[in-house]
């Protein structure tokens, strides 16, 4: 399987942050990692 998968979900509004990291695991590729956490 190739591809991409997008998330969309609504989050509550509060003076909370939020961090969002990712990783995929493929079996030529191995392990993937996103470079910088998004805020």
């Amino acid at each position: 399987i190739k591809g991409e998968t997008v998330l969309r979900k609504n989050v509550p509004d509060s003076i909370t942050s939020w961090v969002i990291s990712a990783f995929s695991v493929d079996s030529t590729f191995g392990l993937g990692l996103i470079d910088v956490p998004r805020t």
